[in-house]
Order: structure tokens, then C-alpha cells, then sequence
């Protein structure tokens, strides 16, 4: 048995990965393999499932090297992650090829189930906004008004996913995203591991620091003014390692709050966009999980103005990475 699971992104993923990770032992001993050549680097950086959809999309570059990986391994259940596959199916033409040429070939050698967690439409994309305004430096609100109008991107989406799970033996299996982690038990049953096994990881998703914590408005105001940081400190910063100070070594602002990328209005025009998509290509998963949410007291788009962050921040800020810059950049 194959379990693919393919997303989406910016559902707890990272952290499930990682405890998939720690615990890949446990999972072995139990007949179902995570496999340290087909899934994401540490750091993220790449993955060699999306390198062969690449190289796929590009020359028409076989499956071969994942088929007898799997042929080689064909006495367990296999298990692949990467969140990165719903883009596969999201974008059509020959990137959904490649997409449903991988689950072809891995059919070939044992029976494939294919599992989505899903999440609002808006809040998906705006949670992904607002970590590449962290990462980028942008500043909100965010004009949406370029995806609102492309309902036929959202189409392609539910039509990939439900050509993929007609593909897949096994069929696809939908789960609904929640916040505070609730779905990742589902997800492992989902993955047929034994009930112990699955409650120890769960216990261990839900103890864990989260991974890829929201950003705030002070951290993605720092983000934008690295340089002025960088005066202030006397030393040359970059945004990765203000990005290290929060997510890794845990450095919060005084009386910050959430980041807010896109208008309340933006945010409902997608979400009624999404589910017109929805609605259009039958796509019943979605549509049983959100068609009756109401958008409402939606919070305003942060501001960036001058004075977001204030000299004590910067002080407190600067005084921490001074302790983690090296000595010799000091």
C-alpha cells in the first residue's frame, strides 16, 4: 500500500513531517516506511518527489528510479508527504501530467491512496501571504483582486484532485483542517498505522512547538526595515536571521498581535469565489466542509506605519541577535 499524502499546504504538514521523522524507527518496526530519500530536506529547501515532476514536466524524464525503490521495498506500506504535490495539481496543463503520471507509476507497483487535508480557501492563501511577507519583507494590505477573477484556476484544482483520486486504487481521502491540530488524528488513521503508534505521534504533534508560527505585525515590520535594524546594531543582518531570532529561537515584541494581509472584503470575495469553483466542478468535499460559513467581524489589514516599531523593540531586538550573530561579526 501507498499513502500520498499531497496537502495542502499550510495545514500543520511541517509539524507532522517532523515527528513523522522522529519516529520513523517506530513506523518501520510497524510495516510502514517513511522514506529519507522521498520526502523534504530539513531545511525544506527542496524535495525529490517534486524534483521528479519537475524533471517529468520538462523532458518527459521517467519514473524508473521511484519504481524500484518501491519494487525494492515491496514487502511494506510506504508512506510520501509534501505538501508541495497540491501545487502539482493546482496549476493544470502539464504540471497535472506530471502529477497524475506519478501516481501511474507508483500504482504499478502497489495500490495508492491519495489524502488532502482541506482548508478555507482565504485563509489558506492568506496564510501563506503573510510568511512571504516575513520572508520578503512586503508590506499589506494585498490586492486580491487577481485571484478573485481566475475561478478557473480553482476549477483546475478540484478537477486535479478528483483526477488524481479516480486514478489512485485506493481512492482520495478528504479531512478538514483545524487549527488547534484535531485533524491530525484523522490523518493517521488515515495512514492505517497502529492505533498506538498513531495516539504517541498525535500526543507528540499536539506537545511540540508549532512549526511555521504565524508571523506578527512587529516581526514582518522588522522584516521590512532589516536595513535600519542593521544601522542601529552596527552590524550587516539579513532577513534570515530575523527569521531564525522568531521561529527557531522564539524572540517575541511586547504588545504585538497577528499579522493581517488582506482586507475583510478581499477575504470574503475569495472565499464566495472558491466556492462558486467548488459548486461548479461538484467538488462535494469542499463544499461539505465550508459552503455554509459566513465571513464575518473579519479583522482590518495591519498597517506598517512608521513607529510600528518602537526603539525598545528594536533595542530588545538587537540585543538578542547580538547574542547569536558570530563574534567576529560583532
Amino acid at each position: 500500500m501507498i499513502y500520498l499524502h499531497c496537502g495542502w499546504p499550510k495545514t500543520g504538514t511541517t509539524s507532522l513531517q517532523a515527528a513523522l521523522v522522529r519516529n520513523q524507527e517506530l513506523l518501520a518496526a510497524a510495516g510502514l516506511l517513511y522514506p529519507e530519500r522521498w520526502r523534504r530536506d530539513v531545511d525544506g529547501s527542496h524535495n525529490d518527489l517534486t524534483d521528479l515532476l519537475e524533471a517529468h514536466r520538462k523532458d518527459g524524464s521517467d519514473f524508473d528510479e521511484l519504481r524500484g525503490f518501491l519494487a525494492a521495498n515491496a514487502d511494506t506500506d510506504v508512506l510520501f508527504s509534501s505538501e508541495s504535490l497540491t501545487t502539482w495539481s493546482f496549476f493544470g496543463g502539464n504540471k497535472y501530467d506530471s502529477m497524475l503520471g506519478l501516481v501511474t507509476a507508483m500504482q504499478e507497483v502497489a495500490p495508492v491512496r491519495c489524502i488532502w487535508t482541506l482548508r478555507r480557501g482565504d485563509g489558506l492563501f492568506h496564510s501563506l501571504d503573510r510568511r512571504a511577507a516575513l520572508e520578503r519583507g512586503l508590506r499589506a494590505p494585498r490586492d486580491l483582486s487577481w485571484l478573485i477573477g481566475d475561478v478557473d484556476r480553482f476549477a483546475a484544482l478540484f478537477q486535479g484532485m478528483r483526477g488524481l483520486e479516480a486514478a489512485a486504487a485506493k481512492g482520495g481521502v478528504y479531512f478538514r483542517y483545524d487549527s488547534a491540530g484535531e485533524h491530525v488524528a484523522e490523518l493517521l488513521r488515515a495512514f492505517d498505522m497502529p492505533q498506538g503508534l498513531a495516539h504517541e505521534i498525535q500526543e507528540e504533534v499536539a506537545g511540540a512547538p508549532r512549526l511555521n508560527v504565524t508571523p506578527t505585525r512587529k516581526q514582518v515590520a522588522a522584516s521590512v526595515d532589516v536595513d535600519a535594524i542593521s544601522a542601529t546594531m552596527g552590524v550587516e543582518l539579513d532577513r534570515e536571521q530575523l527569521i531564525r531570532a522568531f521561529s527557531q529561537e522564539g524572540f517575541r515584541f511586547h504588545d504585538d498581535n497577528p499579522y493581517v494581509m488582506f482586507r475583510p472584503e478581499m477575504r470574503r470575495a475569495l472565499h464566495e469565489r472558491i466556492l462558486e469553483s467548488a459548486n461548479r466542478t461538484d467538488f462535494t468535499p469542499y463544499l461539505g466542509f465550508f459552503a455554509d460559513e459566513k465571513l464575518a467581524d473579519l479583522p482590518s489589514a495591519s498597517s506598517l506605519e512608521p513607529g510600528t516599531l518602537t526603539d525598545e523593540d528594536v533595542s530588545r531586538l538587537a540585543a538578542h541577535i547580538r547574542g547569536t550573530v558570530p563574534a567576529d561579526a560583532a
